[in-house]
């Protein structure tokens, strides 16, 4: 899982398919991000419901390309985002137990 930041400036000159080298990353149309950093909880929480929906109950990838953050920090914090929207429990009888 990883996220894509996009500078506005740089895109409107440059489009989409920029090819600056990625050491330029504050000179470039877009950027790895950390999974959360540019599409939010609600983004990677559909996300997450659509892999449900489809009937995928697997591993969840960390690619952790972001520039701005160390290999340590970004793997603990994207652990900790993608606990938040990932559901753990198989999906079951609707009643609650007494």
């Amino acid at each position: 899982m990883q996220d894509c930041k996009f500078n506005k400036q740089e895109l409107e000159i440059n489009g989409i398919l920029d090819n600056k080298k990625f050491k330029y990353f504050d000179k470039r149309s877009w950027h790895y991000s950390l999974v959360g950093n540019s599409n939010g909880l609600n983004f990677w929480h559909d996300f997450a419901q659509a892999l449900r929906l489809i009937g995928y109950d697997s591993i969840l990838s960390i690619e952790h390309l972001d520039p701005m953050i160390s290999a340590n920090e970004g793997i603990k914090r994207a652990v900790k985002f993608i606990n938040m929207i990932i559901l753990r429990e198989k999906i079951g009888d609707r009643t609650l137990s007494s």
